[in-house]
């Protein structure tokens, strides 16, 4: 492993050495019971052969012991090690979400969820597997070795440099082939990776594939990305296989060399039958150690690619922390000046300027793709701008404590997320600890309590995965409820209406109206009903404000704005039309 693999390994287990520690004793231990219990059956070989029995019964009681020691050792070893890898590998998820949860939005927008949760699941969980399974092996396999190598020593120089001879041969031959696994590995992971990526896509997306007759093509990607990740998960057992025959090749010969030319020392009076027998069992010890050499270093291996994969994610740039909580101004609530932006080359809003006063209600509209929805991700902080600032209450946003700015807005966006969990416990996001009636007094704000009080369950009522038990006017008005409890000082809607239907629309429009009556509020709007009683409607095209004023001023002027407002009427409902007037 590389130092930057060890570091990121140790800053996770070592809150858990205590039980490494304990781990590494009970193999150690074990490891030496059944070295002590090698020479013991030497003793009773060699005293069968003597033809004296006197300590036969001695011996008998001391294996006795051994054994019921080595059950005790063994169970400890066992216990220990799991609680060493459950232990690290929780603290390394924690650490994954925690850190996830702290990334700034560009490097998020920039992932599939899929990869990330491939990096949460199938690569944690090869670590976990390591740390209980061959974390330990890497302290004892050494010590142990060198232990059995002595007494075979003791027992025959010229027999154990015999019988050792193919071991150095084995390791550099398996060094080689292991070093060609981690590449393999480090691609099977991404493959894994683009196979949650795919399998989540399909879920996602599984009312449009059967709405298109989609459900051929996208099994056919499904198995295309499966396939991809079979060729590199055999490519990878080729080569585990190839060590593991190599191991099986070497392991055998140095018996056979063993047994071959011991026979002649035992023939020769040179070393005792017992000695022989006893030098076999330390050898199986020193070769069956060697035997997972070859496959520990393929695990090494392996366990290097999923911990470079984890390691991306930790050594990424959290979010920026630190600066200050500013109290509300009197009367310039937020300031845009010369902000430019955009995503990767592709440049969003040039030289925006725009403020708004505490109190007042403004809408953004514009063609799609003039940049209002990217001015709302700015002003809450998500994205920093290329040039320009952006204030609020006076302050720059680089002043602020993002997590105090962020208490001081509320969002209510098209694509409305609701948490796995009740409607009570939705809302009550909106200001963790509030009591049911402060939540049912936001929900009737909403328009959200007569429809939640018609459930079985009320507000105790599950909403589903991603509110998928609700339809999308009542998720969204559950948002509106959410927001409306925060009590937040700056609203912050992104085409709440959009994607509903004119009666939840209507709904969802009367919920907004009272939500945002003496609020200061931000709209960005498509359908321009939506935006009547702004005080001031901002036209946002090719990233700059072209047009700026109320609703009938901007009429009156006959320029961008009179074009979106007409080319809107001509598709928006009859009734809306009616609400909106000329």
């Amino acid at each position: 492993m590389t130092k930057t693999d060890l570091r990121l390994l140790w800053r996770h287990i070592r809150s858990q050495g205590g039980w490494l520690a304990i781990a590494i004793l009970g193999a150690l231990t074990s490891s030496l019971l059944t070295l002590i219990t090698f020479d013991q059956l030497r003793q009773i070989v060699d005293m069968v052969l003597a033809g004296n029995s006197a300590h036969y019964i001695s011996i008998a009681k001391i294996l006795g012991l051994l054994v019921l020691a080595a059950v005790a050792v063994e169970y400890l070893l066992r216990y220990s090690s799991g609680r060493f890898a459950e232990g690290s590998t929780t603290a390394i998820r924690n650490h994954l979400i925690t850190k996830i949860q702290g990334l700034p939005m560009e490097y998020l927008d920039g992932q599939h969820s899929g990869d990330i949760m491939s990096r949460l699941t199938n690569d944690v969980n090869l670590v976990r597997d390591f740390l209980a399974n061959s974390f330990t092996r890497l302290f004892t396999i050494p010590l142990m070795a060198i232990f059995a190598l002595a007494y075979m020593l003791w027992v025959s120089l010229p027999l154990t440099l015999l019988s050792v001879l193919l071991i150095p041969i084995m390791g550099l031959i398996s060094g080689r082939i292991s070093s060609a696994m981690a590449k393999n590995s480090s691609e099977l992971q991404q493959q894994l990776g683009k196979v949650n990526e795919a399998a989540r896509d399909s879920l996602g997306g599984i009312l449009v594939t059967k709405a298109f007759n989609l459900e051929n093509r996208q099994t056919a990607g499904f198995a295309a990305k499966v396939q991809a990740s079979v060729k590199s998960n055999l490519q990878l057992a080729k080569r585990r296989s190839i060590l593991s025959g190599l191991a099986s090749i070497f392991n055998i010969s140095p018996f056979i060399i063993c047994l071959f030319y011991g026979g002649i020392l035992v023939g020769r009076g040179d070393i005792s039958a017992g000695q022989l027998i006893a030098f076999v069992d330390f050898l199986n010890y020193l070769a069956n150690p060697m035997q997972q050499v070859p496959r520990l270093l393929g695990e090494i291996q392996i366990i290097r690619a999923a911990l470079r994969r984890i390691g991306e994610i930790l050594e990424t740039e959290s979010e920026r922390t630190g600066g200050r909580d500013f109290a509300p101004g009197e009367e310039a609530l937020l300031e845009i000046k010369d902000v430019s932006f955009g995503y990767g080359k592709k440049e969003i809003l040039k030289g925006l300027s725009f403020e708004i006063r505490r109190g007042e209600q403004v809408a953004l509209v514009g063609p799609s793709g003039g940049g209002k929805s990217s001015i709302l991700k700015l002003i809450a902080g998500f994205y920093q701008p290329r040039q320009g600032e952006i204030s609020m209450y006076g302050h720059s946003l680089a002043e602020w404590d993002l997590n105090a700015l962020r208490e001081d807005m509320a969002m209510v966006t098209q694509d409305t997320y609701l948490y796995p969990g009740t409607i009570v416990e939705n809302i009550g996001w909106g200001k963790p600890g509030s009591p049911l009636e402060e939540i049912i007094a936001a929900a009737k704000l909403a328009n959200a309590h007569d429809f939640i009080a018609a459930l079985p369950q009320g507000y105790q009522s599950p909403v589903g995965e991603l509110g998928t038990r609700l339809s999308g006017g009542q998720r969204q008005r559950i948002a509106i409820a959410r927001a409306i409890l925060s009590d937040a000082d700056l609203l912050l809607l992104d085409e709440p209406t959009s994607a509903l239907d004119s009666e939840s629309e209507l709904l969802v429009q009367q919920a907004l109206d009272t939500f945002m009556a003496g609020k200061t509020s931000i709209v960005v709007a498509h359908r321009l009903s939506t935006i009547k009683n702004a005080h001031r409607v901002l036209v946002i095209d090719q990233g700059r404000v072209l047009e700026s004023g109320s609703h009938e001023e901007l009429l009156a002027e006959k320029g961008t704005y009179y074009t979106l407002y007409h080319t809107q009427l001509a598709t928006e409902p009859r009734q809306n039309l009616q609400e909106v007037g000329a």
